[in-house]
């Protein structure tokens, strides 16, 4: 995606831009992941990409093309996206095998029994689902096995690529570990790109090659994972690292300031950084000029401290 902005109208009126003069790429066989708190734009982006949302400005590319140039059967048959909520995303009484064969069915023109039989089984296995399940509606599954059937649903027409938001957020510890496998599995079979958007910096670090880390629907950092994580420069991502449940659960407490960074009410419209209301290091400068993207120390980062 290229310069891409997203402009929503407000439910009492006016506008929201979610989605501020963003690109980013994701290439075959690779995870990008997209890591931010709540409203931050990153499932906006996710949505976008996936041909559910268009851009207001920018443009979005799959395959070569123009998303808004390809017909919706054909970019659906490239772009998939799998929801966060595996309770709501799914009719609770539509049956697993009727949910595997639809996007077959619509999407591939497999009109036959037995071939879309043949194909549901195959990833039932891939998804440590057994034929028992293919009768079962929605309803009868635990929220792990609802989020497989997400997973094996997106993955089913073989796409390009695959926008995965937040996949595990909704399920237990042990689902959510068999989950993240599960796809990176995929990943790897089918060289898919994958865009993986989650709130967790350290889980977003084991798992894609590279990171970006989204504010209030803009970029603030990027580059590979490993050398953010290694060192974060901008001091949103520092906030990140220090608030992961993992360092949290080691006892590493971040900075009295950085927990009011956290929960600080935002002035919507901002001319500067929208993280320098919030920012414990924030100069003059910040309030007045909007920092662009610059490269430091290996990676792009948005922040007048460089």
């Amino acid at each position: 995606m290229n310069h891409v902005s997203k402009i929503f109208r407000g439910k009492r009126g006016g506008f929201i831009t979610a989605l501020d003069d963003v690109s980013l790429s994701v290439n075959e066989g690779q995870i990008h992941a997209i890591v931010g708190e709540s409203g931050s734009g990153k499932s906006t982006i996710g949505r976008m990409t996936a041909g559910l949302v268009r851009p207001s400005k920018g443009e979005i590319m799959v395959g070569g093309t123009e998303i808004r140039k390809i017909p919706e059967k054909d970019l659906f048959k490239q772009a998939q996206y799998i929801h966060q909520d595996p309770y709501g995303s799914l009719d609770p009484y539509t049956p697993v095998q009727e949910v595997l064969s639809r996007p077959l069915r619509y999407l591939l023109g497999i009109k036959s029994g037995p071939e879309q039989m043949k194909i549901i089984l195959e990833y039932m296995e891939k998804m440590r689902l057994n034929t028992d399940y293919l009768n079962k509606t929605i309803q009868e599954l635990s929220g792990g096995e609802r989020q497989r059937v997400l997973v094996a649903r997106a993955f089913i027409v073989n796409p390009r690529y695959v926008a995965a938001d937040e996949p595990t957020t909704m399920i237990d510890f042990i689902s959510r570990q068999e989950v993240m496998q599960m796809i990176l599995d995929l990943r790897k079979q089918y060289n898919t790109a994958i865009l993986f958007i989650t709130h967790d910096l350290l889980v977003a670090g084991k798992v894609a090659e590279d990171l970006s880390v989204m504010y209030r629907g803009k970029v603030v950092e990027t580059g590979k994972g490993s050398t953010i994580l290694g060192k974060p420069l901008h001091p949103y991502t520092q906030l990140l690292m220090e608030v992961a449940p993992e360092n949290l659960a080691k006892g590493i407490i971040p900075a009295r300031e950085m927990q009011k960074a956290a929960t600080a009410e935002h002035v919507t419209m901002i001319k500067g950084c929208k993280y320098a209301p919030v920012c414990p290091f924030a100069m003059k400068i910040c309030s007045e000029v909007d920092p662009e993207l610059k490269t430091v120390d290996g990676r792009m980062v948005s922040c007048h401290l460089y």
